[in-house]
């Protein structure tokens, strides 16, 4: 049996000691909702103020804005990405080096025609996407429709953002407004980038936190709801065979989980493919 395991204006170009300076905005009450993210977003270097004294919270802001503020979190080196972006729109400036890291790692795609529209606004589904691709490199996330389904504008979602926006809810990274409406199609605001940011490395963290090692002792086990092919490749890892696989498959009916990653128990009757496609059917441990 197989086994898995599921496992903002533009910014400034001062340097991160310079943007953690001032964290104390005039347009940027302490009794507004936006306080605390964006508060925590200039202190810790990751956003700046639009002046000296002002953060303009209600602007809306860029993708390479919003490309620049995901690399600055992720501790990108700019001096490693620097005129190497090969979108024609792309303009040798601060945001070049993080448009090109996020173009590598396929966070981002452009808008056709070889154009990222670094000027275009980011919109809140294209937030959620970039967020989305960038963590479901590292760890298992959960996808479930429950709190979409509760949107009233649930329709008005891309078809490409769809599943980033079922993460998005399902982990609180994005709530609606008092009336559950999402917006996805709307522009975000800088207080709402901030707060988005926020909430992403909280979630971020804890995935790590949580972030299986290995086979686990588990007691719960499911198999997967239906067989798929899927394109794997092998490695040995101890006494187990680990097979990946590039895309999710789901498991268990309603329960939100997908398989990225295999752990195969069996491993003396079972014999690693040797093309690149196979038939696979798992079980999930719940630990």
């Amino acid at each position: 049996m197989a086994i898995l395991l599921a496992l903002i204006t533009v910014l400034s170009v001062l340097p991160m000691s310079a943007l953690a300076a001032n964290s104390s905005f005039t347009d940027v009450p302490e009794n507004a909702w936006f306080y605390k993210p964006i508060t925590y977003m200039a202190e810790n270097g990751y956003m700046s103020g639009t002046s000296g004294s002002k953060f303009s919270p209600h602007q809306t802001t860029t993708r390479a804005m919003f490309v620049t503020v995901l690399g600055r979190i992720a501790g990108v080196d700019q001096n490693q990405y620097k005129n190497t972006c090969t979108f024609r729109d792309v303009k040798k400036d601060w945001a070049e080096p993080y448009i090109a890291w996020a173009a590598e790692n396929k966070l981002v795609n452009g808008l056709g025609d070889n154009k990222f529209g670094p000027n275009n606004y980011v919109t809140r589904e294209q937030a959620a996407l970039i967020l989305f691709n960038y963590l479901k490199r590292d760890y298992t996330l959960t996808v479930s429709d429950e709190f979409l389904n509760k949107a009233p504008d649930k329709a008005s979602i891309s078809s490409w953002a769809l599943e980033a926006m079922k993460w998005a809810t399902g982990a609180a990274l994005m709530r609606g407004d008092a009336n559950g409406t999402l917006r996805p199609r709307y522009s975000a605001t800088r207080a709402e980038i901030a707060t988005i940011f926020k909430r992403f490395i909280e979630i971020k963290d804890d995935l790590e936190a949580n972030k299986p090692d290995g086979p686990l002792d588990c007691d719960h086990v499911w198999e997967t709801t239906e067989t798929k092919r899927v394109n794997v490749f092998s490695e040995d890892v101890e006494d187990w065979v680990l097979v990946k696989d590039i895309r999710p498959m789901s498991i268990c009916n309603g329960c939100g989980l997908d398989i990225y990653q295999w752990y195969v128990d069996n491993r003396d009757n079972y014999t690693p493919p040797e093309t690149a496609d196979a038939f696979i059917r798992a079980a999930f441990k719940k630990c």
